[in-house]
């Protein structure tokens, strides 16, 4: 839906865990602006916005960069073999198109919290999730570090939403200052 420039919408509510509503299926951009516009109200206060810093590229693309390099190695080694090389090919353009994803990622993602309403872009598995709730519902949040980040200065970012505890809302790769500043009213 990316490539396509469409987007869907959930509307998750606190009656019991886990429960949604698709309210918003292949739509445009500005419906979705205008749907979070009825839901949260006209936010006019000045957001705060936190988002990777571009230092942060290998961190999102290490992986699919090394698959990519070792595919295309074997391809080479395999050459004259035309089923393994044929394999190989469909796998290399499969990793070329996950390390693209990840490459644009790096630049989607954000955190942005403005007023009361906090909104989360994040990269899961092959999707782009963009998540907006209430700093009201935020029951914690955790701060990690990889080793590899502690010496970039970077974390990762978790939040813990009420009813809502088994749901991943967790962005990369975040300057550690920042994230060590975030408040929020039921945390205080």
């Amino acid at each position: 839906m990316f490539l396509l420039g469409f987007y869907s919408a959930e509307l998750r509510l606190n009656i019991k865990p886990r429960r949604k509503i698709h309210i918003l299926s292949a739509a445009g951009r500005t419906a979705c602006e205008d749907l979070k516009e009825e839901i949260y109200g006209k936010q006019n206060a000045k957001a705060l916005i936190l988002s990777p810093p571009k230092k942060a590229l290998w961190g999102y693309t290490y992986l699919p960069f090394i698959c990519l390099c070792l595919t295309l190695l074997m391809l080479i080694m395999f050459s004259e073999n035309i089923i393994i090389k044929s394999v190989l090919t469909v796998l290399s353009l499969i990793f070329a198109i996950w390390f693209l994803f990840r490459f644009f990622a790096l630049f989607r993602s954000s955190l942005k919290i403005l007023g009361e309403v906090i909104e989360v872009k994040y990269f899961s598995g092959m999707n782009f999730t963009r998540v907006i709730f209430k700093s009201e519902d935020v029951v914690g949040f955790e701060i990690s570090q990889s080793v590899f980040q502690r010496f970039s200065g970077r974390c990762n970012v978790k939040f813990i939403i009420a009813n809502a505890k088994s749901e991943k809302i967790k962005i990369k790769h975040i300057n550690k200052n920042d994230a060590y500043k975030l408040k929020f009213p039921p945390l205080l």
